[in-house]
């Protein structure tokens, strides 16, 4: 009589493991509903006692009275391909809901991710990386010493901020303006010299501008420059200065005091002149959006027009 194959359906292991068609399983005494502690399955399925299971080799652990299984390399679900992935669960019974996930690469990066895919990433040169989700303006990093505690957040395309016990937001960091060409100003409708996107937090902000001008022949009339934007300004104090090219030239001082408004003083300038115009103060933003900063002529004499001269820049700075 030669050999004869059989299949074996279960395999028992003393009281607590079973393997059979569906994978490896083991349990925390006598198999049954809420006990499995380990099992290995090249599917997700449920045993017979009622235990949801996940894909690939996973751990369980009841831990306060939510459910977790930490799984390695799993093979489908929210975080296929990830190296270990941490589900949770209400019972073992499911479903087991994806809750964060630690990866790596054959670049040697580490990453630690969230739920909602916001990231810690540790790269093999020193860098570290924190990502907000796609869905979150910011991402925050918090220091903790004992019950003190520091926030470092990053805005999108705005400026770091420090978030310190005292629950005020201090901003650091500027955004700086220039133009390469010059920049004719030939309308009474303000035209934009630069914008800025990083009005991103409610808060204060300095403001300063050098603008280097030259006015056309002919020209006898003011010149004007304004904050504007789609953010909202509550409080605006931005003063300005304007003087010439030539020594000792008398200095001419107003101030912007509002969004949207002219400097509150510019003589007419002369014909065929260089002049410098500085701005400097700050402003309140109590709804967030973007800031322009623009100059326009006084009258709207076509012969009578300026321009702005490159080299000219404007600064924008968050603070308290």
């Amino acid at each position: 009589m030669g050999w004869q194959n059989f299949v074996a359906a279960i395999i028992q292991a003393g009281n607590t493991t079973i393997i059979n068609s569906q994978g490896e399983f083991t349990y925390n005494g006598t198999p049954t509903a809420n006990n499995l502690i380990a099992s290995t399955a090249p599917l997700a399925g449920t045993d017979p006692y009622g235990n949801a299971f996940l894909p690939g080799t996973t751990v369980y652990r009841n831990l306060s009275g939510t459910w977790i299984a930490v799984n390695l390399n799993p093979t489908a679900g929210a975080f296929l391909g990830a190296n270990i992935a941490y589900f949770s669960a209400a019972t073992e019974a499911g479903p087991w809901t994806a809750q964060g996930y630690i990866g790596g690469s054959n670049l040697g990066d580490v990453t630690l991710n969230a739920s909602d895919n916001s990231q810690l990433q540790l790269n093999p040169n020193g860098i570290v990386n924190l990502a907000a989700s796609s869905g979150l303006t910011s991402a925050q990093l918090n220091i903790l010493n004992g019950t003190t505690q520091i926030s470092l957040q990053a805005s999108v395309n705005g400026f770091p901020y420090v978030i310190p016990g005292d629950g005020l937001t201090y901003g650091f960091g500027h955004i700086i303006r220039r133009n390469t060409g010059s920049i004719l100003i030939n309308s009474t409708t303000p035209i934009t010299l630069y914008s800025f996107s990083g009005v991103t937090q409610v808060g204060y902000y300095q403001f300063r501008s050098v603008i280097h001008f030259s006015s056309s022949a002919g020209t006898a009339q003011p010149m004007f420059c304004r904050l504007g934007g789609n953010c909202v300004m509550d409080e605006v104090s931005v003063h300005t200065n304007v003087y010439t090219d030539a020594a000792n030239a008398p200095n001419q001082p107003g101030v912007i005091t509002a969004q949207n408004a002219d400097t509150s003083f510019c003589p007419n300038l002369g014909a065929s002149t260089n002049y410098w115009w500085r701005h400097e103060g700050y402003f309140h933003v109590s709804g967030v959006g973007g800031l322009t900063f623009t100059a326009r002529q006084g009258t709207s004499a076509a012969s009578e027009t300026f321009s702005v001269l490159p080299g000219s820049w404007a600064e924008l700075k968050p603070t308290l």
